[in-house]
């Protein structure tokens, strides 16, 4: 899934802590890195050991990024519009007219 995991389910050593993220957030951490130099180790693509301080500098950032960046896939939005739209009661077909019937005939 997209974003990273810090901090509470995140494994602390006594150099850092490993964030556990995808690639484009593991790539807004290394731009952050670039000026605040908080990442100890880059692991592999998805693992990054950082300094415990910037647990919550990288929260936020992530945060933001994908606050700005998330826009309902165009799918969900037509559900959600047709679901929202009241439902016309459906139409009950009429068969013709009845005949009036004649004193004393048989129905």
């Amino acid at each position: 899934g997209r974003g990273c995991a810090a901090g509470a389910g995140a494994m602390a050593s006594k150099e850092g802590v490993l964030v556990t993220c995808d690639v484009p957030v593991r790539e807004l951490i290394m731009h952050l890195d670039e000026q605040h130099h908080f990442v100890l180790e880059e692991l592999d693509d998805e693992h990054l050991m950082v300094d415990p301080m910037a647990v919550d500098r990288i929260r936020e950032a992530v945060a933001k990024l994908m606050d700005s960046n998330f826009e309902p896939p165009r799918e969900m939005q037509q559900e959600e519009k047709t679901t929202l739209m009241p439902k016309k009661p459906p139409s009950i077909p009429v068969q013709g007219r009845k005949r009036r019937l004649k004193k004393g005939a048989k129905k």
